[in-house]
């Protein structure tokens, strides 16, 4: 599953369609996307999370000693991405405009 996340291709099609893939056997079923969405619960993510965390933790434990030896208390990721709206919200969500005339947009930012 985070496989699929990770690739982008991840909606409940896409995932039964992935985990069929990773674990197909003789004898092995497939799981319906329906199926698989009744299973999403806040268990199975809080679960996910945890196994994110500790595959990101576990590669780093010895810089992570590190940074604590040199009064570094934290370290903060920043990401963003703009996405296109349609010109008709532009009046409230002004973009950068071009040739055609005004646009419409708006900036994520994630840390």
């Amino acid at each position: 599953m985070l496989r699929s996340v990770c690739s982008g291709k991840a909606s409940f099609n896409q995932l039964a369609i992935a985990l069929q893939d990773e674990n197909s056997s003789a004898n092995s079923s497939s799981i319906s996307k329906q199926a698989l969405h009744k299973r999403i619960n806040k268990r199975a993510v809080s679960f996910l999370l945890q196994v994110m965390k500790d595959l990101l933790v576990a590669p780093c434990a010895g810089v992570l000693t590190e940074f604590k030896n040199c009064g570094l208390n934290r370290i903060l990721v920043e990401d963003s991405t703009t996405l296109r709206l349609p010109k008709a919200n532009a009046e409230i969500f002004p973009a950068h405009g071009n040739a055609s005339g005004a646009t419409a947009g708006v900036k994520c930012d994630l840390c």
